[in-house]
């Protein structure tokens, strides 16, 4: 894992596309912790991001973005905490109300990625992809503010999206 620049913690994804299993995930805060995991999965270093995620659904030459509760921000490296397992689907609804969302006080909130950075990534992403619908599920980092991309979607639900850029 060093060697792909792959630290603790981890965020682990099913390699599942579609339906109920596809949003359950974990958090993993350790090598120990790796025994607790079911693959076949995809495993992310974990990016402290505010607990905002931004998603983002594009229809054809237009986006919409709304943000969303995320996950809170943890301590990088290695830890002796248990792996967390939850369905990101529910921390991630506009009325979540789970602790893996709440910040402490301490943390200063962050802004939106900039229109133009969004609609940059966008445009890329239509040229890469051959596609004109799909959604983006966005973060910014709370150390370097680059929105980084953590999951594309490829027929998104559009029930969430409002307003228009």
């Amino acid at each position: 894992m060093r060697t792909q620049g792959v630290s603790f913690p981890l965020i682990c994804k099913t390699r599942v596309a579609h339906g109920s299993l596809s949003h359950e995930m974990s958090l993993v805060f350790s090598g120990g912790g790796l025994a607790d995991i079911r693959p076949p999965c995809v495993l992310q270093s974990f990016v402290n991001h505010g607990a905002v995620l931004h998603k983002v659904f594009v229809v054809g030459d237009r986006h919409f973005c709304v943000e969303r509760p995320s996950l809170k921000n943890f301590p990088s490296g290695p830890c002796d905490r248990k792996t967390i397992f939850f369905n990101s689907h529910l921390v991630s609804k506009p009325d979540s109300n789970s602790d893996l969302t709440a910040l402490d006080e301490r943390t200063a909130s962050r802004p939106p990625p900039s229109p133009e950075a969004v609609a940059a990534l966008v445009g890329e992403l239509r040229v890469q992809l051959g596609m004109a619908l799909f959604g983006v599920d966005l973060i910014v980092s709370i150390h370097t503010h680059t929105p980084i991309v953590i999951d594309i979607n490829i027929f998104p639900g559009t029930a969430a999206a409002g307003g228009g850029t």
